[in-house]
């Protein structure tokens, strides 16, 4: 593992330097259903550098066949793939992490500087809530990275995350936010349900479940957050 690590942080560096990247861009894509539209409007949108398919993610990569604009790497231990032999970054089976949490440390270690990191494939299906255990990890697992690297997260246009600080974004709908530490948190705008002086938001308290917003959204955060998009309904 540790060698494997190496390689795939010296392959990251060596990319990034070649192509004189100072602000990298990153998509990665999981093994979860993914809209073949939504995954072009993405990459179309972000643009990115590296193109990272996590294990059974690559079912995607015949969506990919007219994309060649970045670096496409597959990490995996094979156990959800039908495509085993096309790994670049082949882990055993037996490990004491999930693929998407040794690339996530990877990206970390390797210290290059990320300007965005999105995610999809990862929570958007029934086959989702059968195996919730591995949405519940991910959440935690990206919920690191974006607290490590003071970065906003989005995943599956469905979950953002929020590093501690202050936030202004548009969104229309309803949304729930949590945290996984004890924090102090203000949430302003044109909001249902605002607090307007900043309040003790426990850790995963179900004070931020289901509110509303109609626009402008502002939410002031001492501990990082994740956001639940649930849209219209």
């Amino acid at each position: 593992m540790k060698t494997i690590k190496r390689h795939l942080i010296k392959k990251i560096q060596t990319t990034t330097l070649e192509r004189k990247i100072s602000g990298t861009k990153i998509l990665i894509l999981g093994p979860l259903h993914i809209d073949e539209q939504v995954l072009l409007e993405t990459i179309k949108k972000i643009k990115p550098h590296f193109l990272f398919l996590i294990d059974g993610a690559t079912t995607h990569l015949s969506k990919l066949k007219n994309w060649s604009k970045g670096i496409v790497l597959t990490v995996g231990d094979g156990d959800s793939s039908a495509h085993k032999y096309q790994m670049d970054f082949l882990l055993p089976t037996n490990k004491n992490c999930s693929d998407l949490s040794f690339l996530i440390d990877s990206l970390i270690s390797s210290k290059i500087t990320i300007e965005r990191l999105s995610l999809l494939g990862f929570s958007q299906t029934k086959k989702a809530e059968e195996r919730v255990d591995h949405l519940l990890f991910t959440l935690a697992i990206i919920e690191k990275i974006s607290k490590r690297l003071a970065l906003i997260i989005d995943m599956d246009n469905q979950y953002l995350f929020l590093p501690p600080g202050n936030h202004v974004f548009k969104y229309f709908g309803t949304f729930s936010l949590f945290s996984f530490k004890t924090t102090q948190l203000s949430i302003t705008g044109e909001v249902d349900y605002p607090l307007i002086k900043p309040k003790k938001l426990q850790a995963l308290s179900s004070l931020g479940l289901s509110n509303k917003a109609s626009g402008v959204l502002k939410i002031a955060s001492t501990q990082a957050l994740i956001v639940y998009l649930a849209g219209s309904k």
